[in-house]
């Protein structure tokens, strides 16, 4: 086979193979997978076209390879491929949902990885010692292939890619602190159901999600449960980690004292799970252990009216009401034994409003994962019945004020493909509780203001499994979740369910809010070869910005650029445009109206105001996440941002703002059906009513369009016409990976002065004679390789620090070539104790400059000490020290 052989396949060469799930290819491992499980193929309804096609459906022979798919096709071949497909006017469209396999030449490497550690099969690794786990990186970053980590749980096999199954790692332990909070420390192949059982044994717990078999990989990417009201999330309760480094295969500490550096990573596993390494072991905060009184309720539901009814009655009268140490959740499915839909509710220390409790029992943390309704209480329980289940969740706010979300739930209910597909509500703290509390930035847990995670589940029976009925279940739940994103009420979806599936792509960009281009570039920069795959769905990186405008005078400005500026790509979107969507499915005006016609949006524009302030106190960092969506989604092969004052968002992009402004004579004569002016109506958008200053300030004052292009072509071009400078700039700044701390691109700005058409940043004197300027640096402050020398302390830090300890000052090895002859100039600020000097000197003497060649300048001289051959000049002499 060509894979067999290094002479058939180029160095850089790939084998891609396209097949039908399930088929595995023993003893090779992939480069690259991706799923294509909604893929069809049209062929035209000619015979001799479906009479070539039928290869592809009915089997083909491969001569020269024994059986190796040796299949032949037979019969009336164009019968056979109309009868597989179904006909769309002259096409026949068929069905197929495909895996596709990138192999390289390195596909047969695996015996080497194996002969390292013990293993259950070809690509399925058992490390018993975290060597064992090192050696899986190197080999993967080397042979370019992807690793998959199993703990908890086998949901993350996947066909001929390699797994690290983490079972050996099963320990869990219970660490007292000196300040009274005691730790529980869970090995990676622990699972949930393992943490609770150790954690009660000390009379502790951790606010885990609602299955027993749950693993590290969900710990770290939310964890939902039914202590979420009182104590938060899963991640919010992660306090430290141990990992093996993607990038490098080295041990790296999260979370102690000694480890403060690596306090980017603990902030991305919180709440973005094992992207980042192969997580060893996970260190949680603990909480005291509870027992739960619980009850539950059924109650049928006779048309979609009562329906919506009883769920807005269960917002309102229960679950707004309930304390912290309360939940209620709720369940919309059908019973199968009166064939009616129900709302179903799981509560715990509450009185129903549903009717009497059906029943009541009280368990201890480890008692309460078999509690949920759909493990016994609907439909004779989903978990001792042969079925399988496709979900993913939503978080939705307000549901009892929001008909619009009913009639949604009702809809989806309405239409699941089989009768065992339901919804679930689990209870959140809303937008006062323990989630909602923490801050954003503080974990990269993106969603967290919502009442309820929705959690839309899909069940068939699992002999069904690879049918249609499968496929439409899972399209049903993508369906319903993608509704449900469109409605003022969803503020997230919730990461922890999202996979491989391409659908999923679309729905991560919800996941994490603010957060997500951070997580991008810390993926891109802590797993260099994106070894680690199939942990869970991070947004991929944007392309690189050039040129975005978002509103003001947009439209005319990037009219203007695409003649003046033809080789610069520009987007024009608009902020205010998603606004007036979210506005006009809440109060039913007219969208084409409100984005065309200016007196309409002047009639509607105080309520749409009031809308969008309304809105913003309620959602936290809601006008980061409209900006960001805007240039997030407008990004293409050329853009620099022009934006409002949230340029923090925007990395690696040069963000400026114009802030438009026109008189009040000139704003009501624009908004010709304003009222007018009174002691309450002004206009002003003087800068200084500005927290903030603006880029420019463009004064809109005159009608037409000249001044719009005139500021242009006067203050925007010069920085698309700069780019090629800007770039050449850029190229001369060294970038070095990992300096000081795993993780952190060390970018030696300095370094430009040293290179020819750079900036001379330090000192006019090397502008005004054209030689090099060469920078000397307290230590750890330049890249390798560095020259280093012991500075004693001076008189002014010497009194004005406690510390004794040496100080070392360093200069880049070889940044001064010395040439025969060639001299060195010096030049500081204040001579005094000659101590800074002194080290100087020394730098330069490592690298081979002697002393007569050089000569000092400085401003302030205090005589103390001389130095030899060194000529030392200043421009002021005072007093000695």
């Amino acid at each position: 086979m060509l894979l067999d052989n290094d002479e058939q396949l180029p160095g850089d060469g790939l084998v891609v193979v396209f097949h039908r799930e399930g088929i595995h290819f023993d003893g090779l491992v992939c480069h690259r997978t991706a799923l294509f499980p909604t893929g069809t193929v049209s062929v035209s309804n000619e015979c001799a076209n479906v009479d070539s096609f039928v290869q592809f459906v009915s089997g083909c022979t491969v001569e020269g390879h024994g059986d190796v798919a040796k299949v032949t096709a037979e019969g009336n071949r164009a019968s056979l491929c109309r009868s597989l497909g179904r006909s769309e006017g002259n096409f026949l469209i068929f069905s197929a949902p495909e895996v596709m396999l990138a192999f390289t030449r390195h596909a047969a490497s695996i015996p080497e990885l194996i002969s390292q550690m013990p293993s259950l099969a070809a690509a399925l690794m058992v490390p018993t010692q975290i060597s064992h786990i090192q050696a899986c990186v190197p080999w993967a970053n080397q042979n370019r292939a992807e690793l998959t980590v199993i703990g908890g749980s086998s949901h993350c096999i996947v066909l001929n890619i390699v797994a690290i199954d983490m079972c050996s790692f099963n320990n869990v332990h219970v660490a007292p602190t000196a300040a009274g909070v005691s730790l529980i420390i869970a090995e990676a192949g622990a699972n949930s159901g393992d943490i609770i059982i150790k954690g009660m044994t000390e009379g502790l717990t951790v606010p885990l999600g609602s299955r027993p078999s749950v693993g590290a990989g969900l710990w770290l990417q939310g964890g939902i449960g039914h202590l979420v009201r009182m104590y938060g999330l899963t991640c919010d309760s992660v306090v430290g980690a141990v990992l093996v480094s993607a990038d490098s295969g080295d041990i790296v500490y999260v979370g102690s004292p000694r480890a403060d550096l690596e306090r980017d990573i603990l902030w991305a596993i919180k709440g973005a799970g094992t992207n980042f390494g192969v997580v060893v072991s996970v260190v949680f905060r603990s909480c005291p252990v509870s027992t739960f009184l619980l009850r539950s309720w059924k109650c049928p539901l006779f048309n979609d009216a009562e329906t919506m009814h009883r769920v807005r009655r269960f917002d309102k009268e229960i679950a707004r009401k309930l304390l912290r140490k309360c939940s209620s959740d709720a369940y919309l499915y059908h019973d199968t034994d009166t064939d009616k839909l129900h709302l179903g509710q799981f509560s715990s220390r509450i009185k129903g409003v549903l009717g009497l409790a059906a029943e009541t029992r009280v368990v201890d943390c480890n008692g309460l994962f078999e509690t949920d309704m759909y493990m016994s209480g609907m439909q004779h329980g989903h978990g001792g019945s042969k079925t399988s289940s496709f979900k993913r969740c939503v978080f939705l706010k307000d549901i009892g004020s929001a008909d619009t979300t009913l009639q949604a739930m009702v809809n989806a209910m309405n239409m699941r493909p089989t009768p065992l597909c339901y919804l679930h509500l689990l209870h959140g703290d809303g937008s006062e509780g323990v989630v909602h509390n923490v801050r954003s930035e503080a974990t990269a847990f993106g969603c967290r203001d919502w009442d309820f995670a929705c959690v839309v589940t899909g069940v068939w029976l699992r002999d069904h499994n690879g049918s249609d009925e499968l496929r439409q279940v899972q399209q049903w739940v993508y369906d319903i979740v993608i509704n449900l994103l469109t409605l003022d009420s969803c503020s997230g979806v919730y990461l922890a369910d999202l996979g491989l599936d391409p659908r999923d792509a679309s729905l991560v960009l919800k996941a994490f809010g603010p957060n997500r281009l951070c997580l991008a570039r810390l993926k891109k920069t802590l797993d260099l070869y994106n070894t680690i795959v199939y942990a869970c769905l991070l947004p991929k990186e944007p392309k690189a910005l050039e040129l975005i405008i978002l509103d003001y005078c947009a439209d005319l400005w990037t009219s203007f650029f695409h003649i003046e500026q033809k080789s610069l790509t520009t987007r024009l979107v608009s902020i205010s445009t998603a606004i007036k969507r979210e506005y006009v499915e809440a109060s039913g005006a007219n969208l084409k109206r409100l984005l065309t016609e200016r007196e309409y949006n002047e009639e509607y524009r105080l309520t749409l105001t009031a809308f969008w302030e309304k809105r913003v106190r309620e959602r936290q960092n809601l006008a980061e996440e409209t900006f960001l969506n805007c240039v997030y989604n407008a990004a293409v092969d050329d853009v620099d941002a022009l934006v409002a004052n949230v340029s923090y968002l925007v990395l690696n992009s040069r963000v400026v703002e114009v802030h438009v402004r026109a008189d009040n004579e000139t704003m009501r004569q624009r908004r010709s059906m304003m009222p007018p002016a009174s002691s309450e109506d002004s206009f002003d958008a003087a800068p200084n009513t500005l927290n903030y200053i603006p880029d420019f300030i463009f004064e809109n004052h005159a009608s037409g369009d000249i001044n719009v292009k005139n500021f242009a072509a006067r203050y925007l071009v010069p920085y698309s016409g700069k780019r090629d400078d800007l770039r050449r700039l850029e190229s001369m700044i060294c970038c070095v990976p990992n300096f000081l701390r795993h993780g952190v691109d060390f970018r030696h700005v300095l370094g430009i002065s040293q290179q020819l058409g750079g900036i001379p940043l330090a000192d006019i004197d090397a502008i005004g004679v054209d030689i090099p300027l060469v920078i000397i640096r307290k230590a750890r402050k330049l890249p390798p390789p560095v020259v280093l020398v012991a500075k004693g302390q001076s008189n002014i830090s010497h009194v004005s620090s406690e510390s004794t300890d040496e100080e070392w000052v360093e200069m880049e090895r070889h940044a001064i070539p010395a040439p025969e002859g060639a001299s060195v100039l010096v030049v500081d600020d204040m001579l005094a104790s000659g101590r800074t000097l002194y080290a100087v000197l020394s730098l330069l003497r490592e690298v081979g400059v002697e002393a007569g060649r050089i000569s000092v300048i400085v401003v302030a001289e205090f005589p103390e000490v001389g130095f030899g051959q060194v000529r030392v000049q200043s421009l002021l002499v005072f007093g000695g020290v």
